[in-house]
């Protein structure tokens, strides 16, 4: 399994997105057919909800099966960390799957905001 320790802001939604380092996998011209990665959101509004998306070429995309232990999630300081696990390979070809040697690298794209929709 891996392990992740995320944290934003209580009031805000924030996440980060795997094997991309933009918001596009694989970008052809100006045009995106694979949409984005593979994201974990954690919803603002002080809510504690933590979902999977497949992320749209700069959308939201759709909710994907959970795959997501959330270990624990608690607001200190207006600050919201999320322990959380899930096993290496992807539940589905919309997840990720991280890579097993320990020498393995993963590009990465970080976002907060203010809504979702």
């Amino acid at each position: 399994a891996v392990h992740m320790t995320l944290t934003g802001p209580a009031d805000k939604w924030f996440g980060v997105g795997f094997g991309s380092n933009r918001m596009c996998v694989h970008p052809q011209g100006d045009e995106c057919p694979d949409g984005g990665p593979y994201a974990i959101i954690v919803s603002g509004d002080n809510d504690d909800k933590v979902v999977e998306r497949k992320l749209d070429f700069h959308g939201p995309g759709v909710i994907i099966d959970n795959s997501l232990t959330i270990e624990s999630n608690e607001v200190v300081n207006g600050w919201r960390t999320v322990h959380l696990s899930r096993p290496l390979e992807g539940k589905t070809s919309k997840h990720y799957t991280f890579g097993t040697s320990s020498s393995s690298s993963h590009e990465l794209i970080m976002a907060n905001g203010c809504n979702l929709e």
